[in-house]
């Protein structure tokens, strides 16, 4: 024990935050209330940080992301309720001189809340591990709470870790003595136990994407007529840009034709092929591809690589040809080289349907349908970027006029 740092109270209320980003908005707040040694109450606040962003880096921490606090209320909105907890009341946090006394402070500033500046204690530093050469070395939240024989679950659920922050200064409070050696075994042991969740985990995942893989090439579409595709590789693993084994494009030697299959088409691409994505990507440009980022309703091709296509994209496309949408899927290896160099190919090889194209199909009826102001006092629409058709069935005049679309009057007038 640290017998130099102040000595807690027994009442007293144990805090602990998340955030979001780098910036360290707060995402969520919890907290526990000790009275005479015992927690009597825990709290828990999911908090929107500022303009609800998350880092990937932090969802991986504490699993939370924008969809988890699309609607919770800001800091601001709960501050009140969660001072009322802080005021006039001894404050710990684990680790606090590293995190809750800077984020805390941070976030009340960048939100203008006034307030004084709290005193948080660190319980941290109610320990010293006497076979360290640091002070704060194997004494974070898991290795206070396995050396005190308690259990860490929920780690990074704001409320829990206040509330296994609380056990550990009842535990000091009542002279509870750490075992360091007996923390250094169960974190081994914690250790070897995520390893083969991980691993069990990477199996599933890689079972789903095969799922989703096979699904995705196997799906049929009105007047598409795909060959047996090859299942994929699969793998844990992203090339590198400079790896052995990655081929070359070669450019002098690209279909760059305007009969090219992929020439004007929305293209898509997932996983990885024996080309590096930079110079793949470079190559469609290259050959006039319109390449885009997500699977929509308006894509044309889906290039799939062997390794790695992301399961989120192979859902999505999936569940648009099932939904009777045609896309194009261009396989493997064997099928880009084709794509890419064989000048003989067309879209009908593929299947490649053509472009969405918008169709405009303009009634009073149907500006009436959506509140839309077509007479004074307000035009809703003059003025505005609008699209028009290339022929217009009835009233042209009529339709540029509500349109206010001046420039198409005068030529009509001439």
């Amino acid at each position: 024990m640290n017998t130099s740092y102040k000595n807690p109270s027994r009442d007293f209320v144990a805090i602990d935050v998340e955030y979001a980003t780098k910036e360290q908005s707060i995402c969520q707040f919890g907290l526990a209330v000790v009275h005479d040694a015992r927690i009597i109450e825990t709290q828990r606040w999911n908090i929107q940080p500022k303009n609800n962003v998350y880092e990937e880096q932090t969802t991986s921490v504490h699993g939370m992301n924008a969809e988890t606090t699309a609607k919770c209320p800001t800091l601001p909105e709960v501050w009140e309720e969660i001072k009322a907890y802080l005021e006039g009341m001894e404050l710990w946090a684990h680790n606090a001189d590293a995190v809750e006394k800077h984020v805390i402070e941070k976030n009340l500033v960048e939100y203008e809340i006034p307030h004084d500046p709290y005193q948080i204690y660190d319980s941290m530093r109610l320990y010293i591990r006497p076979d360290t050469e640091r002070w704060n070395k194997g004494i974070g939240l898991e290795n206070c709470l396995y050396a005190l024989g308690l259990s860490c679950e929920n780690h990074h659920d704001a409320a829990e870790d206040a509330a296994m922050c609380a056990q550990i200064i009842i535990a000091v409070i009542n002279g509870k003595e750490p075992d360091w050696g007996l923390s250094d075994r169960t974190m081994e042991r914690v250790k070897e136990e995520r390893k083969s969740f991980e691993a069990a985990q990477k199996a599933a995942r890689q079972a789903q994407q095969l799922d989703l893989f096979s699904t995705a090439l196997t799906s049929t579409s009105v007047g598409c007529d795909q060959s047996q595709p090859h299942a994929p590789t699969l793998f844990e693993k992203t090339y590198n840009e400079d790896e052995d084994g990655v081929d070359p494009i070669d450019f002098d030697h690209l279909n760059t034709e305007a009969s090219n299959p992929l020439y004007g088409c929305a293209v898509v691409v997932t996983g990885f092929f024996h080309v590096s994505r930079r110079q793949l990507l470079k190559a469609l440009d290259a050959i006039g591809a319109k390449r885009c980022s997500t699977i929509t309703k308006k894509t044309q091709v889906v290039l799939i690589g062997e390794r790695n296509a992301g399961p989120k994209k192979l859902e999505d496309l999936t569940n648009l040809i099932h939904n009777g949408y045609n896309i194009a899927r261009i396989t493997g290896d064997e099928q880009l080289n084709q794509v890419l160099y064989d000048s003989s190919l067309t879209a009908s090889d593929f299947a490649i349907p053509e472009p969405a194209k918008k169709e405009l199909n303009f009634t009073l009826a149907h500006f009436r349908k959506h509140k839309h102001s077509l007479t004074y006092p307000i035009n809703s629409i003059a003025g505005a970027e609008l699209y028009f058709p290339p022929n217009i069935a009835g009233n042209a005049s009529l339709f540029y006029q509500i349109c206010g679309k001046i420039s198409e009057l005068l030529e009509i007038g001439n």
